[in-house]
């Protein structure tokens, strides 16, 4: 009896711990490819008289690795220069994506735009890491990356991506 009862507690655990596993997969799976949105952070930081649009671009490739490019763009869509990179990797798990290990390079304070190998690598103490939690539309062409944000505080809107490609290798 001991040994059907023990049989089955090893069963549930392995059913349980697999969904787990396959749901993180299955999650994975979706967020692969690039994503791009508006960059909220970087549009407040304009005069209200530039007309920029600046815009990040996700990338996660199946490797865990991650990467975030955020680039201007003038009304009529023509590529003016690039403001941040990020690099780093990833983890899901259920509906939360971390991001950790990243390496950030931006322009200088004083400075809007630079091409890509002019931007400066910021010295941290620490690997910033970040959590977001994950919302998908239903055909994963679209989606949001919320961060916690206090009942009290005035926060950045969260990230509201469009996938642009699939797969990345």
């Amino acid at each position: 009896m001991k040994k059907s009862y023990l049989y089955i507690l090893s069963v549930l655990i392995l059913s349980i711990t697999g969904c787990n596993n396959s749901d993180d997969r299955y999650l994975k799976q979706h967020l692969i490819g690039e994503w791009s949105g508006i960059n909220q952070v970087a549009m407040a930081m304009l005069e209200p008289d530039q007309d920029i649009t600046f815009i990040s671009e996700y990338r996660f490739r199946e490797s865990s690795e991650f990467s975030i490019i955020t680039f201007a763009e003038d009304l009529e869509g023509n590529f003016l220069g690039y403001r941040t990179l990020v690099k780093g990797k990833y983890n899901v798990n259920e509906t939360s994506l971390l991001l950790f290990e990243a390496k950030s390079f931006e322009t200088k304070e004083d400075e809007l735009l630079k091409d890509l190998d002019q931007l400066k690598q910021m010295n941290s103490k620490h690997n910033p890491s970040e959590t977001f939690e994950i919302e998908f539309d239903e055909e994963f062409y679209f989606m949001t990356l919320k961060r916690s944000c206090p009942e009290n505080a005035l926060c950045i809107k969260d990230p509201e991506l469009e996938r642009k490609t699939v797969f990345i290798f």
